[in-house]
């Protein structure tokens, strides 16, 4: 469901590119048409008398700054691609924010440290030397082996960790961030395999991403050579931040979650879950990535800034 996508103005790069989309009577025909439901390209096409390759053009750019959202819809037509508002409003803070003082404390968790989970097939665990155990087994998810692992799977379930919270003892929380790279699951890789990834911070709810599919078709950038070309290679980076306004997927706001709702300095460690609702419109599972694994030099990331 589109948000609103708010820009500091110190952003150059997002608002380069919202000006640039703008910046085209075409382009903002284009935003007027999918303002109430999306369209399919062929029918943008139509209506603007315009060949499909320079059409292509203007909707990458638009997509690029976020303003619409593309995806693959088959239909008695066949396959065809719609697009669709991808924002609601777009907002420019004018006013910097004022820079309390601070500190923030980052724990970069092992992909494998895990402290519960319940994945179902197809599922596994792997480092840079290969599989962990054996894949397609959930048993294989309890052994201590699991500490190397390097990238993770499942189908379908969960897992969930615990990060200690001492140096929070007398202090404010301002906020959480968790940074990971993910993508969907699915025997082998498909990249239209859409899957809702929903994150947990103690028990709560706080948004749900919906991954476009499970990535492959080019070796990941730092996947090892001798991983199969057959299986998933790479994910998205996904930002999801928690502070006093509520919680942001990306730059986009996700929920009305705050971070004084989610109690995380009343118990002694911070709980992190990961994984697919059983309800989820789209159950396409997880692939999680670690430092080794992918095209980003780093595995699940949370960080905590807090002030006296």
């Amino acid at each position: 469901m589109p948000k609103d996508l708010n820009i500091a103005l110190s952003n150059d790069k997002i608002l380069d590119k919202v000006a640039a989309a703008l910046d085209s009577k075409t382009r903002r025909r284009i935003l007027n048409m999918v303002t109430n439901e999306p369209c399919s390209i062929s029918d943008i096409s139509e209506k603007l008398n315009m060949p499909l390759s320079t059409l292509s053009a203007h909707i990458k750019l638009l997509e690029e700054a976020f303003l619409v959202s593309v995806s693959v819809n088959i239909s008695t037509r066949g396959r065809e691609k719609l697009v669709a508002r991808g924002v609601n409003n777009v907002n420019i803070n004018l006013i910097p924010p004022v820079k309390a003082m601070g500190k923030t404390y980052v724990f970069r968790i092992p992909l494998g440290s895990y402290t519960d989970c319940a994945v179902q097939t197809s599922c596994g665990l792997a480092d840079e030397n290969g599989i962990v155990i054996n894949d397609d087994n959930p048993s294989a998810f309890y052994a201590p082996e699991r500490l190397s692992a390097q990238i993770l799977w499942f189908s379908a379930g969960y897992v969930e960790y615990r990060v200690p919270n001492y140096m929070l003892k007398g202090k404010t929380l301002d906020s959480v961030l968790i940074t990971c790279e993910i993508c969907s699951e699915c025997p082998n890789y498909n990249v239209e395999w859409k899957s809702d990834i929903t994150f947990w911070l103690n028990g709560a709810e706080v948004c749900t991403y919906e991954s476009p599919g499970d990535m492959g078709g080019r070796h990941g950038i730092l996947t090892p050579p001798n991983w199969s070309h057959l299986a998933s290679q790479f994910g998205f980076l996904k930002n999801v931040l928690v502070n006093g306004e509520g919680a942001y997927l990306d730059h986009y706001r996700a929920s009305g979650v705050t971070i004084q709702k989610l109690n995380l300095q009343e118990s002694d460690y911070i709980r992190l879950k990961i994984g697919v609702k059983p309800d989820a419109r789209h159950p396409g599972g997880v692939n999680l990535f670690g430092a080794k694994f992918g095209d980003f030099p780093q595995g699940l990331d949370l960080k905590l800034h807090c002030f006296d």
